[in-house]
């Protein structure tokens, strides 16, 4: 597992609001650039309140931020995480907010972008309360909860009560084997890097099988005869 790092925070004296993430995701390291990954819908969103469309340029976004006195950081200066997920952050190391705040006394409200950029904060940063600044916790912009929030809409939309990007993924995974794929491109497909949660797919379809046999098997059919 790698150690990565977050990017020096976007911020100049003019900031009175701080909007904190937890950790850059993948792609964002990769490219150099907060929330990069294309389905994340930060930059979406804060354009929309000012009610522009979203430049693609990021420099244009800094600048914009700059505009609207806004600074962005994440909460965690390094971390261990296997992928993009929150849920694999291990071994964090917080940022300076203490020496930020001192830098940057403008700062009044804090904005987390989603639940755990929140807990890590109010877990490992002291003092917040001399600074008289308000703290909020916004819904995450990441692509999961992106991904959430369009199968709610969906799920009210149709009325269909059981759906979810699970369920889909299951469906297609259990489709596959029943239609000839075979489990080592599946593994592929799916991003898994074993064998073992494919092979719960193949146990799956096994049992489904075993139905079809036998509904449609000719000695089943002697038999009922």
């Amino acid at each position: 597992m790698t150690v990565i790092h977050s990017f020096d925070p976007i911020i100049d004296d003019n900031s009175g609001v701080l909007i904190l993430g937890s950790m850059p995701g993948k792609i964002s390291l990769e490219k150099g650039e907060y929330y990069a990954h294309s389905s994340n819908m930060f930059w979406i969103l804060i354009y929309s309140i000012f009610k522009i469309p979203p430049s693609q340029i990021y420099q244009d976004r800094i600048c914009f931020l700059k505009s609207k006195n806004i600074a962005l950081w994440d909460v965690i200066k390094e971390c261990d995480r296997a992928g993009s997920s929150d849920s694999k952050i291990i071994n964090s190391i917080i940022n300076d907010f203490e020496g930020l705040l001192a830098r940057y006394p403008n700062i009044r409200y804090i904005f987390f972008n989603g639940k755990k950029a929140e807990s890590l904060f109010k877990r490992n940063v002291d003092n917040i309360t001399k600074y008289k600044i308000s703290l909020f916790t916004l819904p995450s912009s990441s692509p999961a909860n992106a991904i959430k929030l369009l199968f709610s809409r969906l799920k009210s939309a149709t009325g269909i009560k059981r759906l979810h990007a699970h369920l889909l993924r299951h469906t297609f995974a259990t489709n596959y084997l029943l239609n000839g794929g075979d489990v080592f491109t599946l593994k592929e497909i799916l991003g898994h890097t074993t064998l073992e949660m494919v092979n719960h797919y193949l146990h799956f379809t096994t049992a489904q099988l075993s139905v079809l046999h036998h509904q449609f098997s000719p000695m089943d059919k002697l038999q009922r005869k």
